[in-house]
């Protein structure tokens, strides 16, 4: 199963396929002459952020930016929003859920290019 779309199903509380009927497509059709998984569709952000309100969430993307040290490249952004889960972290290829209790950071494989912060949107 692709990693975006396991990640934003469990960020929107629902199965799988009920996300692909949302979106249009499973993300599995061959699009690029390249080698697997490079080869596939997959899914967009704006995909996700149009689903999650179709579903009732909120999805908040912010791009990762790093400061630049004299010395050093130092990602202050992560330090500052690792805290306000939930969210899908996204980065080099993979994208991961990470719940309240912080469920899913060990899942990180390198770099965090985006966060995608997830709020239910309440009708008051």
């Amino acid at each position: 199963m692709n990693c975006a779309l396991k990640a934003f199903s469990a960020a929107f509380e629902c199965d799988p396929e009920g996300l692909t009927k949302i979106i249009g497509h499973c993300g599995t059709e061959k699009f690029w002459d390249l080698p697997e998984p490079h080869c596939f569709r997959s899914f967009t952000i704006p995909e996700m952020v149009f689903a999650g309100l179709k579903l009732g969430y909120a999805v908040i993307t912010v791009e990762a930016t790093v400061d630049i040290a004299p010395d050093q490249v130092v990602d202050t952004f992560s330090f500052r929003y690792r805290g306000e889960p939930p969210m899908v972290c996204i980065g080099e290829g993979h994208a991961w859920y990470v719940d309240e209790n912080a469920f899913g950071w060990g899942e990180c494989r390198g770099s965090i290019d985006q966060y995608c912060m997830i709020r239910r949107l309440s009708c008051t």
